[in-house]
């Protein structure tokens, strides 16, 4: 049996923001909502549209995630702002790494009141956070109850920050579209995604100079949706390795290792087909066809070059194998090739 859930209500319009957050604050009932977004956005209009957003009533308490600040550290500074007011919302805003920490605070003060708190999101151009989860009803649980997408909220967001969220965006709906899990809502989310990829990707390489907000954030938008079919091999492999290297370009990191991932699992000729149409290489295989699509990308061609060391992908693919059943040692042949040069 498939179940299908998709509970997140999503506004998406440009100049949204402040209209849409009032309204549903406001069906909400908040008056004491706490705003989490990064500190690289403290002083800056995109904070200043988030805040006009809440209503009258509502006294924010709001938090500012360092780039230094651990989640750990970060949950015990909320958990104690919670102490002094009873949060009623949580609005999250800006960056991937802020709104996974809204997740993670939805989630443990939700267990320590026993009431589920609304968690309202607005992405940037990064999009919604990884699953990083074998587990469906941890992305289902972990699902905002709103998304507001409103690309002008991303006007600060150059060239490379568009060009890392669709190389994430196509990885995750490359994966979820060829995933044997049946279905179809998600495998269309996800269709859709990988073709506004492809027809974006090329547009930024070649600096065009045309305005690929709004088409990028579909294609973030469609890519988080799409994961009800769990992440992929590419994603899980990454995943290891962020454990061992936590600095790790994860947008380079997932254009090296997806077209040799591609080889771990079959995939249907029907939708194998689908992808090579897309990309325009009918009659390549899939790794071939997608490995020469994502060889145009200016990016480092060595997981050496992303700071991995030898001993790095030795540990990444122990933790792979033991916790998403990966082979350790089918991993180690297909990554070490990809250490010093990736393969013509």
């Amino acid at each position: 049996m498939t179940l299908i859930t998709y509970p997140t209500r999503v506004h998406f319009a440009d100049d949204v923001v402040e209209e849409a957050l009032h309204s549903e604050l406001e069906r909400a009932g908040a008056k004491h909502p706490l705003l989490i977004g990064p500190a690289e956005l403290d002083d800056t209009e995109a904070r200043e549209r988030v805040l006009a957003g809440f209503p009258r009533f509502a006294r924010p308490e709001c938090y500012s995630l360092k780039p230094t600040t651990g989640f750990a550290e970060a949950m015990r500074s909320l958990h104690q702002k919670a102490e002094t007011e009873a949060i009623d919302a949580i609005v999250a805003f800006g960056s991937a790494r802020s709104l996974t920490l809204g997740q993670k605070c939805r989630a443990e003060l939700s267990d320590a009141t026993g009431k589920r708190l609304p968690l309202h999101v607005i992405p940037n151009i990064d999009g919604l956070p990884d699953p990083g989860t074998l587990r469906l009803e941890t992305w289902r649980n972990a699902l905002p109850d709103v998304v507001i997408c409103d690309p002008t909220m991303a006007d600060g967001a150059g060239g490379a920050a568009h060009l890392r969220a669709l190389i994430v965006s196509f990885v995750r709906c490359l994966e979820a579209y060829l995933a044997p899990t049946y279905n179809p809502v998600a495998d269309g989310l996800a269709l859709d995604g990988i073709q506004r990829c492809v027809d974006i990707i090329p547009k930024l390489v070649t600096g065009k100079g045309e305005d690929l907000r709004r088409e990028t954030m579909v294609a973030t938008l469609n890519a988080a949706m799409s994961q009800e079919k769990g992440p992929g091999p590419t994603q899980q492999i990454v995943a290891a390795l962020s454990d061992v290297c936590p600095d790790l370009d994860q947008a380079a990191a997932l254009r090296l290792v997806l077209p040799g991932a591609l080889t771990l699992r079959p995939a249907d000729p029907k939708k194998r087909q689908a992808v090579l149409r897309i990309i325009g290489r009918k009659g390549a295989t899939l790794d071939e066809a997608v490995g020469g699509f994502l060889a145009q990308l200016p990016l480092p061609n060595a997981l050496a070059a992303l700071g991995i060391g030898a001993d790095d992908l030795t540990r990444a693919t122990t933790i792979a194998e033991t916790r998403f059943g990966l082979s350790a040692a089918r991993l180690s042949d297909m990554l070490m090739p990809l250490w010093q040069a990736v393969p013509a």
